[in-house]
């Protein structure tokens, strides 16, 4: 459930939003993806970020969504 926009993110067209999972609080990025060189980019993030080890100084990521029919936002 999303509870409120954090920030808004100019260039990549990307917001960041407070959300409730499993009654956990989270941050949520969306990313609205523009042409498929920018898909790679992101996938590639979202890669890295479940290849990292769990850290006390690192945000826990926890997993992608495509959020729209056209898969053009994953968030």
């Amino acid at each position: 459930m999303i509870q409120e926009q954090l920030a808004r993110i100019g260039g990549s067209m990307a917001g960041v939003f407070s959300v409730a999972v499993d009654g956990w609080g989270c941050a949520m990025k969306c990313i609205h993806v523009r042409d498929p060189d920018e898909l790679i980019a992101i996938e590639t993030e979202i890669h890295t970020l479940e290849s990292l080890p769990p850290h006390p100084n690192v945000v826990r990521y926890v997993m992608p969504c495509r959020r729209d029919e056209e898969q053009s936002r994953i968030c």
